[in-house]
């Protein structure tokens, strides 16, 4: 009986000693690096500490180094966290975070096609040091915070690039960044900014964004902070939707696609030229009394929506076919003080079209004189063109 009741004491022991090593193994590990290989390899396992690469379940610690050495990464790698004292650059690949604070002190490069991915609720990134990541990628979730301070600019190259955040606490901060230039007219690749669900892109330093870009806050309590933009020569888009906010208080020049709908906001009070670009404007009254030019733009209103331009005196057609287009009863364009309109040319296959449908009203009672090539229609009940 005693070795009976020895034998139960001991297993007990043993699965108590399992249960907590078991416990003990979900807890990360902290790896170190020590360069005992080439010295600046991650996938070099000599690199570290116990000669083994660091998992997804790790806390990775580079400290005490000396200038003039850059680590670089060329492989995904999904960490933790990472406290570093080393210049990183990332190549080719994808960083992950995904818990507690990292932070670089020294140089970070994110070369073009590269990611950094910040994912989870208090989980942060933050590099004190120079940044380059020309051709990058952001991905900010769940409640994560990505911070660049000292991102000043950012050329986009190779494919197209995306900066996006997504969830209700989860924030893109670059404060330094003042110059982005993204695909250039004759290229096809596009800089996309997404604030989603609840995300945050704060870019409030940025003066001028060039190139092609698709900007896009969408969903309630989303927002893209461009409060320090003035002007846009860009082709693209630039959306608020579903309760999204773009925050554009100074933009002065625009020449891309922009748009919002009644539960968002897209506050165009100090836009005076939109050339070659698009407003649509759907179930909200929109009046941009400071825009004066706007050659070459169309404007679409819908669902009852109320576009008011008393500034604009006068347009030219450039580009391709411009559409003046109002659908749906409420809606209106409303152009006062618009006086002459020269469409396309003689010459010229482009063609100028102002559509009020399906009960939309297109108010130009003002307009004296229309040359060029015209489409004009009013199609459906209540559907006016006051010419």
């Amino acid at each position: 009986m005693l070795k009976v009741s020895i034998m139960k004491s001991l297993y007990r022991m043993f699965l108590s000693l399992s249960w907590l090593i078991a416990v003990s193994g979900t807890h990360a590990a902290t790896v170190t690096w020590d360069g005992g290989g080439d010295g600046v390899s991650w996938t070099d396992t000599k690199n570290w500490m116990d000669d083994g690469l660091p998992t997804e379940a790790d806390d990775v610690r580079i400290e005490n180094m000396g200038t003039g050495v850059t680590i670089t990464i060329t492989n995904d790698v999904t960490l933790q966290n990472l406290q570093c004292s080393a210049s990183l650059a990332v190549i080719g690949s994808r960083l992950s975070v995904t818990r507690d604070g990292s932070r670089v002190d020294a140089d970070f490069i994110v070369e073009s096609g590269g990611t950094l991915v910040v994912s989870g609720t208090n989980t942060t990134f933050t590099v004190e040091g120079p940044t380059t990541t020309d051709g990058a990628s952001f991905h900010v979730t769940g409640g994560g915070v990505l911070r660049l301070p000292r991102l000043a600019s950012y050329r986009m190259s190779g494919g197209d690039s995306f900066w996006q955040v997504s969830g209700a606490g989860s924030t893109l901060v670059l404060p330094g960044l003042t110059n982005v230039v993204a695909g250039g007219p004759n290229s096809w690749q596009y800089f996309h900014v997404a604030a989603l669900e609840g995300g945050q892109v704060v870019l409030n330093g940025l003066a001028n964004l060039g190139g092609r870009v698709a900007v896009k806050a969408d969903g309630t309590d989303s927002v893209v902070d461009l409060s320090g933009l003035v002007s846009c020569p860009a082709l693209g888009t630039m959306s608020a939707q579903n309760g999204g906010e773009i925050r554009v208080p100074q933009l002065t020049v625009a020449s891309v696609g922009l748009s919002r709908d009644a539960a968002s906001v897209l506050d165009l009070a100090a836009l005076k030229t939109l050339p070659g670009g698009s407003l649509t404007v759907a179930g909200v009254a929109v009046a941009l009394p400071g825009l004066v030019e706007a050659d070459g733009a169309s404007f679409y209103v819908t669902g009852g929506g109320v576009l008011r331009l008393p500034g604009l005196v006068s347009y030219r057609m450039s580009g391709g076919d411009s559409f003046w287009q109002v659908s749906g009863a409420g809606s209106a364009l409303v152009l006062p003080g618009l006086t002459n309109v020269v469409a396309g040319g003689p010459n010229s296959w482009q063609y100028f079209h102002v559509e009020a449908l399906e009960g939309g009203q297109v108010v130009l009672n003002g307009l004296a004189n229309l040359g060029g090539r015209v489409a004009v229609k009013a199609d459906g009940t209540d559907s006016v063109v006051d010419l």
